[in-house]
Order: structure tokens, then sequence, then C-alpha cells
């Protein structure tokens, strides 16, 4: 998707940095209310199977790691939501932030592919792949975040 087009950046609101329209905390009631009657429901099957039933397969291995992967998946949302503004509307948010984190990744990638590049260099074609790969991902999320 690119943001540089006219007509849909014609259609958006003037952007609200000051006090932008939050979803608010929903997204918090939801999660744990959800999360919490899984989490009961998980562990009261698991309590059957290993005390009274003394068995714990497979099924049982699984449902645990989806209940950690949940709880994972769940907790990145909700610092998503606190720390990078997921909560507002795309026009809400500075552009100068994505900006940021993409040179600090580009640059961070960079002085790696000169280290492995001064460390091992037999390996010339490999790091000039890598860092062929690499300005064409920074020129393209460049362009995506509108700088």
């Amino acid at each position: 998707m690119r943001l540089k087009d006219p007509s849909v950046l014609n259609t958006w609101p003037a952007p609200n940095y000051v006090d932008p329209v939050t979803r608010g905390s929903i997204l918090y009631i939801v999660n744990g209310i959800f999360f919490g009657l899984a989490t009961i429901a998980i562990w009261s099957r698991i309590y059957a199977r290993v005390v009274i039933r003394k068995w714990f397969g497979l099924d049982d291995f699984l449902i645990v790691f989806a209940w950690f992967s949940g709880c994972g998946d769940m907790s990145l949302v909700i610092w998503g939501y606190d720390r990078y503004w997921w909560d507002r509307h795309f026009w809400d948010r500075k552009n100068a932030f994505l900006v940021r984190k993409c040179f600090r990744l580009f640059e961070r990638d960079f002085h790696l592919i000169v280290l492995q590049l001064e460390q091992r260099p037999h390996s010339r074609q490999k790091c000039s792949g890598q860092l062929h790969l690499l300005l064409s991902d920074y020129q393209f999320s460049c362009s995506t975040t509108g700088s």
C-alpha cells in the first residue's frame, strides 16, 4: 500500500496529535474476561486429566502449549497498544516515530554486515547479497511510512 496517493490522503481527517480519539480500554476488558474463562476451562481439564484420571496425553500438552502461545500473543498485543499506539487511527500517529525505528534497524543491520565482511573476507558475495536485500527492504519500508 502506498500512502502517498493523494486520493487516499485527501479522504483522511486532519491529524490530531494532541488529544487523538482512541479505542478505549475495551481490549483489556474483553481479553481479560475471555482469557480468564479459557484459563479456568483449560486448567480444570488439566486437573481432571492429571489428578482424577491420572493421565496426561499429547492433546493435553498441545492445549497447554496453545495456552502459553495465546498468553504471549495477548501480552504482545497489549504491549503494542500501550507502547506503539495501536489504539489510534493511522493518521493520528507521527511518521517520524516509524522513520526513526526504520533507520535504527537499517543502521544495526548494516553494521552487522560490515562486521561480518571484516571478519570473513572470503564471503563477499554473501555480504553483497545481504546488503542488496537490506537496501531494497529499507527503501520499501521507508516509502510506505511516508518519509
